[in-house]
């Protein structure tokens, strides 16, 4: 028999599936051949496929045929194809283990050194259950130790890759899942963490057994359109930040970069500042302590355009330490925004002469700024 795989997938897509909530340390979901969207006929035809186009594979006792799409495996359990009525899936956790991708490929280590700057005093001391923490990229930047932490991600390559790396934490860290480990982080006194992305991948009825368990938790998802290019063949949920409010009730939502941070810990108020106070420093890093050396031999237009943007620069650092008030931020940020713009387009301007000045970077840390001084005044 000849099969539309499209169409099956599509049809699959298009399913209202049931979440098995007996069983949440095996997550799956599964409809019912006489209940579903997609009629009995279609239903028939896909278990059919299932038989006839899976791979065996061997789980406790059984030996079933699976079949894999759009990042899910679907199965029967056995019975006679008349018989059959249930049709299960359970998304492909191991789908990273098929990825080649180098520490720091993906997240710069200064930008998850920025992370723990602006979370330390809400993570420090706290004993810490990571979800998907690949080859402990948080490790060092975190300050992580064994005696506070478990770490847990679906790719036995990046497990392997973590005990390479960091010994100590061999007997800490275990390649599973955010929902198959459910009844290990859904007891104790743990502060859930994942970063960068990850709970993009966790299922909806996971994130809402994690809000109400009263743990503490700081995790992180994709925004729209920003899942970086090394993952774009992976497949993940996407989640508005109306849809985490939704599925969470108790988190907050920070937008960071192309990420938003939710957590049920107190942390608005305290970020904004924290987020503040950092681009301060890089402010000051550019402007206070590496001044333009106006003795090095440019021709003097160049010194001339130097000079002009040393000088906005400081009134800019200036007019943005007023923001360090939480309560000014409230003030005019799209005339804020509007002369930072203006700022960045003269770095740009004579970014072909200068080396060693980080322009590049310093547009990219104001515009990032501007993006969340937005969100800001509507706190």
């Amino acid at each position: 028999m000849t099969y539309d795989l499209n169409r099956i997938a599509e049809l699959l897509r298009n399913e209202k599936w049931t979440w098995a909530k007996t069983m949440p340390g095996i997550p799956h979901e599964y409809i019912v051949r006489d209940k579903c969207l997609m009629g009995e006929e279609n239903f028939l035809m896909i278990v059919l496929a299932q038989r006839d186009l899976g791979t065996n594979e061997i789980w406790g006792k059984y030996n079933f045929p699976y079949l894999y799409v759009d990042g899910y495996k679907y199965w029967t359990m056995g019975d006679t194809f008349e018989n059959t009525t249930i049709l299960n899936r359970q998304k492909v956790f191991s789908e990273f283990d098929k990825l080649d991708i180098q520490e720091g490929d993906v997240v710069p280590f200064g930008v998850v050194s920025h992370l723990w700057f602006m979370l330390r005093e809400l993570i420090e001391g706290r004993y810490i259950y990571e979800v998907a923490c690949g080859s402990g990229g948080t490790v060092k930047p975190f300050l992580l130790t064994p005696d506070k932490y478990t770490g847990i991600d679906p790719s036995k390559k990046a497990i392997a890759r973590f005990k390479e790396r960091y010994p100590d934490f061999a007997n800490k860290i275990y390649a599973i899942s955010f929902e198959e480990s459910v009844n290990y982080w859904s007891n104790g006194d743990y502060l859930v963490l994942a970063t960068f992305g990850a709970a993009s991948y966790f299922m909806e009825p996971y994130l809402k057994i994690l809000d109400k368990s009263g743990k503490d938790y700081i995790i992180m998802f994709f925004q729209e359109g920003k899942c970086p290019k090394e993952y774009e063949d992976t497949h993940y949920f996407h989640y508005s930040p109306d849809d985490i409010h939704s599925i969470m009730p108790t988190a907050q939502v920070l937008p960071y970069y192309g990420y938003f941070i939710a957590s049920n810990m107190n942390f608005h108020e305290y970020e904004v500042n924290r987020i503040v106070k950092w681009e301060l420093s890089h402010l000051e890093l550019l402007f206070r302590k590496n001044p333009f050396d106006k003795d090095l031999p440019y021709d003097n237009l160049f010194c001339a355009q130097m000079e002009s943007i040393m000088s906005e620069g400081d009134r800019l650092f200036n007019e943005y330490s007023s923001f360090i008030n939480l309560h000014n931020l409230r003030m005019d940020l799209k005339t804020i925004a509007d002369e930072y713009m203006l700022f960045v387009s003269k770095c740009n301007e004579v970014l072909p002469y200068v080396e060693d000045w980080h322009v590049e970077n310093f547009a990219n840390i104001i515009v990032s700024a501007i993006k969340r001084a937005n969100f800001f005044k509507n706190i």
